[in-house]
């Protein structure tokens, strides 16, 4: 039976050998734009879920009721916070200000201008937060002192394809209103995945900033990323934490502010 439905539908498609090619085609360009669209659609929701403890790791974010009623909703968020939800909830296990930026290194004489390289800004927190493997054996101290550069493989390879680089000092090129920085590479990191929305070619480390928030609500807002303990509700954590807030802080006008948390693997996306 299956053998006459095939001459039969042979038949009609030789009869009709226009009408065959157009069905043919139009399907096989349906069956690849379905393909296509669906290999985008699972490396979009990929992203940040390569970080062994993605589950746990969050960014605080704010929100501001405003007078007509809209709200503002901001990523940064107190510095000084950390510093305190640290010290007073058993939920944080550790938060790092991670911040992305274009950064200009100048390298050697064949680059006078500079190089243009995206860039990760945090501090030593961050180390025990997020996935930075090294090249080779383990991270590196941080050099007190020195503004510490851990440089990736691609970047090292680009830049000193023929020697170590670590030990090496570079300078950026500053812009007009800016004082020239010296950076110290202490290290090799392997090649971030691009599947997140903190790619870089380097990261830059500093210290963690030791003081508290300001009881009047003012002070540096940065981008701060939590590392929870396994499974704290982030939704009741953000409530205790505004019930504190609304206690600690002083000046009426900054107490209209609330904070929520945002899972890393569903920042790229919303």
């Amino acid at each position: 039976m299956f053998r006459n439905h095939f001459k039969t539908a042979w038949r009609t498609m030789s009869r009709n050998r226009t009408y065959t090619v157009i069905n043919i085609l139009g399907l096989t360009i349906g069956l690849a734009a379905s393909m296509l669209a669906f290999t985008v659609v699972i490396d979009e929701q990929s992203y940040d879920k390569f970080w062994n403890r993605s589950e746990d790791l969050y960014m605080l974010y704010s929100e501001n009721k405003m007078a007509d009623g809209i709200y503002q909703k901001q990523a940064q968020t107190l510095l000084g916070m950390g510093n305190n939800l640290k010290a007073d909830f058993p939920e944080v296990e550790q938060f790092a200000s991670v911040m992305t930026q274009i950064a200009n290194f100048r390298i050697g004489p064949e680059n006078p201008d500079g190089i243009t390289a995206y860039v990760i800004k945090t501090d030593t927190n961050a180390l025990s937060m997020f996935d930075f493997e090294p090249l080779e054996g383990k991270l590196p101290v941080y050099v007190a002192g020195q503004k510490n550069l851990l440089i990736t493989e691609s970047f090292k390879q680009k830049y000193f394809p023929h020697e170590d680089p670590v030990g090496k000092i570079i300078e950026d090129v500053p812009s007009w209103n800016n004082e020239k920085q010296t950076f110290l590479i202490t290290g090799i990191i392997r090649d971030i995945p691009q599947n997140t929305h903190l790619r870089a070619e380097a990261v830059m480390l500093e210290k963690p900033d030791s003081r508290f928030a300001d009881k009047e609500g003012w002070g540096t807002l940065s981008r701060n990323y939590y590392l929870l303990k396994a499974g704290t509700d982030p939704h009741v954590f953000a409530e205790k934490i505004n019930n504190w807030y609304s206690d600690y802080i002083e000046n009426e006008k900054n107490q209209t502010l609330t904070h929520g948390f945002q899972r890393i693997s569903d920042i790229y996306l919303h």
